[in-house]
């Protein structure tokens, strides 16, 4: 019989077959747990979709996806992941698909609101930073947590949609590219690397900062990098735009779109959209703007009330 691990991960208690290490650990094994992940043998039904070239399906019950010379892997019911991994994978590579994709497909599956981008506090509350692939996400939330501030989560920031609203916490480890990195002042031998989707990424373990309990949600910010603007550019959003932004950068939004989305899961955004301010910050298109951001960030979220436009 494998050993398991529990962990305790956006709010979930995980039963694991695979040790990550860089999760959180339960101190007692629980009577009941929200996920379980474990190394087995997928459906026949996949293996032969597979087998005619396909490499994924999502549907709100089960979702799958094939990652060649690594694994394939099947979540189902927002409950169990199973593993099948191919001859001589890598194992931290397949860990990282883990706790990437895989558990943003558990909370898709359970309706949850995970937001893609990393979480600090400010003043007691947490502010996301969300944007596309090389928006600059994992950068200033790196310059904030070497700043002094509080580090919630990295690539995924889970809401919990109460009154207020809450954010869970993550894992306590980031993931740079090197230009990042380097900027930022990290001595890169230090560090374990992974090939991501496009480059290198190194992981940073920060313990030290990492904020172990769920803080309310103060406010959203979305970066773009655009080459029409000099230094930064503030705007906050009002109306359908703010509800807008929030739904568009939901973690793997792709995936619940094609499965299908309730109405019920499309009133927590609204929810969302109503109750949280949602800025956009635009930074000058391959310039290192992050002091400029941090200054506006702690002008504007600092020991005071931020009013929420229209």
């Amino acid at each position: 019989m494998r050993e398991k691990f529990s962990y305790r991960v956006y709010g979930l208690n995980v039963l694991s077959e695979i040790e990550c290490p860089e999760v959180v650990k339960l101190k007692d094994h629980q009577s009941e747990y929200d996920v379980v992940i474990e190394f087995g043998t997928v459906s026949d039904e996949i293996k032969e979709t597979i087998a005619s070239g396909k490499i994924s399906s999502y549907t709100n019950e089960s979702m799958w996806f094939h990652i060649q010379d690594i694994a394939t892997y099947w979540i189902q019911n927002g409950e169990k992941v199973t593993i099948e991994l191919c001859e001589g994978a890598d194992i931290p590579m397949a860990k990282q698909y883990l706790l990437g994709s895989c558990l943003g497909m558990i909370m898709l599956q359970r309706n949850m609101v995970a937001i893609h981008g990393g979480t600090i506090v400010f003043d007691g509350s947490g502010i996301i930073f969300t944007g596309e692939r090389g928006a600059g996400k994992s950068t200033i939330t790196s310059a904030l947590r070497l700043a002094g501030y509080p580090f919630v989560a990295d690539d995924v920031s889970s809401v919990e949609v109460t009154n207020p609203h809450m954010i869970h916490p993550g894992f306590p480890q980031q993931k740079l590219c090197r230009d990042a990195a380097e900027s930022l002042g990290y001595e890169l031998d230090q560090y374990k690397t992974l090939m991501g989707d496009t480059q290198m990424k190194y992981l940073i373990p920060v313990h030290d900062s990492f904020v172990y309990e769920q803080v309310p949600l103060k406010a959203i910010v979305e970066l773009q990098e655009d080459s029409e603007v000099k230094g930064i550019e503030v705007e906050q959003l009002t109306g359908n735009e703010r509800l807008m932004t929030i739904y568009r950068n939901i973690y793997r939004i792709e995936m619940k779109q094609i499965a299908g989305v309730d109405p019920g899961y499309f009133k927590k955004c609204i929810s969302i959209a109503k109750d949280v301010p949602v800025y956009r910050i635009k930074r000058e298109k391959g310039v290192m703007t992050v002091q400029q951001q941090i200054s506006w960030l702690e002008q504007t979220f600092l020991n005071q009330e931020i009013e929420l436009d229209a």
